[in-house]
C-alpha cells in the first residue's frame, strides 16, 4: 500500500517448522518488494509467519513450546530489518498462537502518530479449542484519524477444504466486527497468512 499519507508493507511466510535455533538469512524476504527496490522505507511493516514450530501434539497442547522460536524469529527479523532500511523501526507488537507468529514495526519518526490499540488471538483448531489453526488480529490507530486492522491466519489445508477456509474467514470478520468496536470501525482491513486456497486450474495454465 503506497499513498501520500502512509505506506504499509505486509509479508507472510509459512516457515514449515524451521527449528528456532537455526539462524536463517531472511534478507530476501525483506527485500523482494516494491519499497526496497524503489529505495523507499515503508511506514509500517507487518510480518506474519505460520508453523514457526512443528505442529505436533506436544506443541499444540503445550503453551510454552513456541517461546524459543518466538524469541529467535523476533531477534532475527529485528536485526535484519534495521540493516536493510535506512530508517530505524520500533517494534510495536509481537503476537503468537502456537505456530502462528506476527510482528509489527513502525518507523521510529512516526512513533507519536501510530499506535497499536487492540489485539486478539483466536484458536480455530479441533473443536474450536486447539491452536494448531487460528488467527491473530490487531488494530493500528494512525494519527487519531484512521484505523487499520490486520488478521494473520493459518487456515485449514487440503484440496477439499475450501468451504472450511471460507467459513473461517467469515468467522474472522463476523467475530471481530461483532465483538470489537475498533475492528468494526476500521477504515481498512488486511488479511494475510497461509490461507491455503488452491487455484482451480491445471498446473500448466497456472504457470506465469
Amino acid at each position: 500500500i503506497i499513498n501520500s499519507k502512509l505506506s504499509i508493507l505486509c509479508i507472510t511466510w509459512n516457515v514449515g517448522g524451521i527449528p528456532s535455533d537455526q539462524k536463517y538469512d531472511i534478507r530476501d524476504l525483506l527485500t523482494q518488494n516494491v519499497f526496497y527496490q524503489n529505495n523507499h522505507s515503508p511506514d509500517i511493516i507487518v510480518i506474519g509467519m505460520e508453523q514457526i514450530v512443528e505442529l505436533d501434539i506436544y506443541s499444540i497442547l503445550t503453551i510454552t513450546s513456541n517461546e524459543d522460536s518466538v524469541f529467535d524469529w523476533t531477534d532475527n527479523i529485528t536485526s535484519t530489518l534495521n540493516d536493510i532500511f535506512p530508517y530505524t523501526y520500533k517494534k510495536a507488537t509481537v503476537l503468537h498462537l502456537i505456530g502462528i507468529y506476527c510482528i509489527c514495526f513502525i518507523k521510529s519518526q512516526l512513533n507519536d502518530k501510530i499506535s497499536v490499540v487492540n489485539t486478539n488471538v483466536i484458536k480455530t483448531g479441533l473443536f474450536g479449542a486447539l491452536g494448531n489453526k487460528g488467527y491473530i488480529t490487531f488494530t493500528i490507530n494512525y494519527n487519531f484519524s484512521c484505523l487499520i486492522s490486520f488478521a494473520v491466519a493459518h487456515l485449514e489445508s487440503g484440496q477439499n477444504s475450501n468451504q472450511e477456509r471460507i467459513d473461517t474467514i467469515k468467522q474472522i470478520l463476523e467475530t471481530e466486527i461483532n465483538n470489537q468496536n475498533l475492528f468494526r470501525n476500521s477504515n481498512y482491513w488486511v488479511i494475510l497468512g497461509d490461507l491455503n486456497f488452491r487455484i482451480d486450474t491445471s498446473f500448466e495454465d497456472a504457470l506465469i
